[in-house]
């Protein structure tokens, strides 16, 4: 996502912050870049066509939903973020 955030500019600016409270993992990703949108992308990756055009990536959304408990997508004044939360269990 941030790839596709910046396109083909080389440089940027990535926050990553990450919190843990309790048994609860939060991973926050900003960027001020374009925003993600989600519309018509939440299908699971077709691993054999990638396979075929040797294409990098693809992966990172479909392996966010599989393993994060919450997923969101937000915006503060001129960032954009990706806030993912995980529950850990002892």
């Amino acid at each position: 996502m941030i790839k596709h955030s910046y396109e083909s500019r080389k440089e940027g600016v990535i926050l990553i912050e990450a919190d843990l409270k309790g048994d609860e993992l939060c991973v926050r990703v900003s960027h001020q870049g374009k925003p993600f949108v989600l519309e018509g992308k939440r299908a699971a990756p077709d691993i054999e066509k990638l396979e075929k055009e040797r294409k990098k990536g693809g992966f990172g959304l479909y392996l966010i939903e599989k393993f994060m408990d919450e997923f969101h997508l937000g915006h503060e004044k001129e960032w954009h973020y990706y806030l993912m939360k995980k529950h850990l269990r002892p």
